[in-house]
């Protein structure tokens, strides 16, 4: 597995400064390709100018502000990115969609990107952009929502986890894992969490009915390992997945967790609410297949 060509929007704040240790890092390791972007959004730049991490200013020829952005984004690669960045590109719209279309029509095999949490219900979602780009993307999503509190430098990733949910896409989601981690000369472990549903609450009292959803839980990740030709330890636990996998990640030292994002046909969404709540809690970055 490589990533030949990474895909780094940024708007010059700390989570982008942040980010770009974790980014040279993984092109350094595959050898990748990386090119930035920076979108400005004409709607925040001239209604709030300086709001939204870029320091537009009051510039009102868009040409002069792309320019100067231009300049600053070349200066940014030149800092965070000497050896891995490869171009800069300045474009307008809407940002998560034309980080997406951007994606899409270059062919890019991974994006990274950290979270903001600017969205109006940022307890519960992910920023507005990043919540975007997870939902429509085709490619690999890497984020963050802890940029600020991770270190600058960075080791290449050492302990992968794969959060399984038992859906229909759960047996890919392993495979990739399993060629991401051996890539990365790093231990997988997989792990799945049994939510604690309401109806089944008198149920879940019994500590037998407990059992029996674990062992059958179990099985089922057995058959799948083993189709998947892995051997990779797996933990079951009952809760809600956000904390289950936030725990494991903190217990074993994971330098990266990966999950699935379902499929546009179901009822949710392509990023289901629980992916949003992963991504959140985690304590170490995200990639999102």
């Amino acid at each position: 597995m490589t990533f030949g060509q990474i895909l780094f929007p940024i708007d010059f704040s700390e989570r982008s400064v942040a980010a770009a240790s974790h980014v040279d890092a993984i092109a350094m390791h595959f050898g990748s390709k990386v090119t930035l972007l920076n979108v400005v959004d004409l709607y925040r730049a001239y209604a709030a100018p300086g709001e939204f991490g870029v320091a537009y200013g009051y510039e009102t020829d868009l040409e002069s502000l792309k320019e100067r952005l231009r300049v600053e984004l070349d200066n940014f690669g030149k800092e965070h990115l000497p050896n891995a960045c490869r171009g800069s590109y300045i474009e307008d719209g809407e940002p998560a969609s034309t980080i997406v279309r951007f994606a899409e029509e270059r062919g890019f095999d991974l994006i990274m990107m950290p979270t903001h949490g600017y969205g109006p219900f940022r307890r519960l979602l992910l920023g507005s952009v990043a919540a975007k780009v997870l939902h429509d993307a085709e490619c690999p999503v890497w984020t963050s929502a802890h940029m600020e509190t991770t270190p600058k430098t960075h080791v290449p990733y050492r302990n992968l986890m794969c959060a399984v949910d038992l859906g229909p896409r759960s047996l890919s989601l392993i495979q990739w894992s399993s060629r991401l981690a051996e890539s990365m000369n790093a231990r997988l472990r997989i792990v799945h969490a049994i939510p604690l549903l309401q109806p089944y609450s008198e149920y879940l009292a019994d500590s037998r009915f407990e059992e029996d959803l674990r062992q059958d839980a179990r099985r089922r990740i057995a058959d799948l390992l083993r189709e998947a030709g892995s051997h990779a330890p797996l933990c079951v636990a009952m809760g809600e997945p956000r904390d289950v996998v936030a725990e494991e990640a903190r217990r074993h030292a994971m330098d990266l967790v990966v999950i699935g994002r379902g499929c546009l046909k179901e009822k949710l969404g392509r990023l289901r609410t629980q992916s949003y709540g992963i991504i959140r809690e985690a304590p170490c970055p995200v990639i999102s297949m």
